[in-house]
């Protein structure tokens, strides 16, 4: 009785209504709060809010200048600058809090979003809730959100299409498919990565719906122009202004195995593990324990169909596999032919783990059907200790290192000041050129390099802009800016610097200038600095 009665208060609209709006107002709140002192700040992020920036001004879509000039914004998708730019519009506040206030209201809606393909693929009110927290809960997921970063809208627009094509193979609608198709095709504006997602959608469409030859074709028709139109024009303008689709070039560097120990080692970290290493077996255990009754209880019927008919949930997971599939073989794909430069970690990764999750938690039920009151026990115990991690996790969150730019120390520095005074007449070659544009306004020389690290192909032009930079530096024209990554440690930048006689002009925890022993840094009132030579 107590059981039925909770059924029909989940089943009333309003308690849904109720029930999502109090998981998104905290889910937003929470962010907040964990974003208090501002969000994180990466180089990626300055691209975002400097193109964000550009557009509010309209002025043409650029990269932050290197090397003394500006190329045209192509390696990025635009959708999530373009978004920041609305929304700083409509708030009438900068890009950098806009890109702060979507992903903390991305963060609630993702949940929510879980939630609705959980239960919309027949999972149980006890698994959308465990689905919820645990999406929630997963230190990355928080991690990624506390960023300005494009993956929580990437995410959304998945979460998005693959919402709606659930709808599709129940109810048969046009526009169910029309909008699934719009949002995955929307998600490679954000994310490159997002055109597999248009190929499996795709797939699923032509495998999945069951119909008439001629309407698949206009089904598969429909899904195909929707969703491959928005991603076909910002290629076509792409390579009418610079002649390529991405900004990446055809070079085979296969996959490396320091690429897959890095991406194992984030799958062990993906939830909640980091520091936490008895939930691993614990974890482990359970979804192998899954596996195994899935697999026995499979044993015991009579065929497929008779399953699938017992167990709605598991009709989903095959959406969500094909999503999975094409999600990580783009990925090793683009590292192995595209970009060697894209690092496998938590945030490539993320809706990978966001995936998994729409697959395991479905089979939950099946694999628990007969130990219903041990399925509820244990979704409870979960849901107070994942909870907990989340409060604590945001709580604790302005302390973390990961913040990048936004980090106290970076806001707290001198060194932009110092930078800042440096004529203009005077070049600057640095390790990182982009938060120096971002914060001082300055255009920057990368250090060159002997080997591309987008193509993994050597430089053709390293000894012609090794001389350059050796000769400026030698003269006075140019300074070199450290930060915090010590690259003029590195082996790999002894060539540059051997024989140069430099010295450090100014240090702090962020980075140090080195002028050449020639030159010196005089401090004029007001602490305004200039570069002048040094008297024999």
């Amino acid at each position: 009785m107590p059981f039925t009665l909770e059924a029909n208060i989940v089943r009333r609209p309003l308690f849904k209504k109720l029930a999502f709006a109090i998981v998104l107002l905290i889910a937003f709140a929470g962010m907040m709060f964990a974003t208090r002192s501002g969000a994180g700040l990466t180089p990626d992020s300055l691209t975002y809010v400097n193109a964000a920036r550009q557009l509010m001004q309209g002025q043409p879509l650029t990269e932050i200048p290197t090397n003394g000039k500006a190329n045209p914004y192509t390696h990025f998708p635009p959708l999530f600058p373009v978004l920041m730019a609305i929304i700083s519009t409509l708030l009438r506040t900068d890009p950098l809090q806009a890109g702060q206030y979507i992903n903390c209201l991305l963060f609630g809606l993702n949940a929510l979003l879980v939630a609705l393909v959980l239960h919309r693929a027949g999972s149980r009110i006890y698994i959308v809730i465990l689905g919820v927290i645990f999406m929630l809960a997963a230190d990355e997921m928080i991690y990624i959100h506390v960023m300005v970063w494009s993956e929580p809208l990437f995410i959304l627009l998945m979460l998005s299409g693959i919402y709606f094509l659930q709808r599709f193979f129940q109810s048969n609608k046009l526009s169910d498919l029309a909008i699934s198709a719009l949002a995955v095709g929307l998600s490679a504006l954000v994310r490159y990565v997002g055109v597999v997602f248009i190929v499996a959608e795709f797939v699923c469409v032509l495998f999945l719906a069951r119909n008439a030859w001629r309407t698949q074709l206009r089904l598969l028709l429909l899904q195909g122009v929707v969703a491959s139109t928005p991603i076909a024009f910002w290629s076509i303008r792409n390579i009418a202004i610079s002649g390529s689709a991405s900004d990446r070039q055809l070079f085979f560097h296969p996959l490396m195995l320091s690429d897959i120990v890095s991406g194992m080692s984030i799958i062990r970290d993906i939830w909640v593990f980091n520091a936490r290493p008895m939930l691993v077996p614990i974890l482990t255990g359970i979804i192998l324990g899954i596996f195994v009754v899935v697999l026995w209880q499979m044993r015991q019927r009579t065929g497929i169909q008779e399953r699938v008919k017992a167990v709605p949930s598991l009709s989903f997971p095959t959406i969500g596999i094909l999503f999975i599939l094409a999600y990580i073989g783009f990925l090793i794909f683009s590292i192995s032919f595209f970009d060697a430069s894209i690092p496998v970690d938590e945030r490539i990764l993320a809706p990978a783990y966001v995936l998994a999750l729409l697959v395991v938690m479905p089979l939950l039920p099946y694999a628990l059907e007969q130990r219903k009151s041990i399925a509820r026990a244990s979704a409870i115990i979960l849901s107070v200790i994942l909870t907990s991690y989340i409060v604590n996790d945001i709580r604790t969150f302005p302390d973390w290192n990961g913040r990048g730019y936004a980090a106290p120390k970076w806001q707290l520095t001198a060194l932009f000041d110092r930078i800042r005074a440096i004529p203009n007449d005077v070049i600057i070659y640095s390790d990182d050129s982009k938060p120096i544009y971002f914060f001082v306004g300055r255009a920057v020389y990368d250090l060159p390099r002997k080997i591309n690290r987008v193509t993994s192909q050597p430089n053709q032009n390293y000894a012609t802009e090794r001389s350059e930079m050796r000769a400026k530096l030698n003269n006075g024209q140019a300074v070199l800016i450290d930060f915090v990554q010590n690259t003029l440690s590195l082996a790999s930048t002894q060539d540059l610097l051997q024989g140069l006689s430099l010295r450090v002009s100014y240090t702090d925890p962020t980075g140090s200038i080195y002028v050449d022993d020639n030159m010196v840094l005089i401090a004029q009132p007001k602490q305004i600095f200039r570069m002048v030579a040094k008297q024999d």
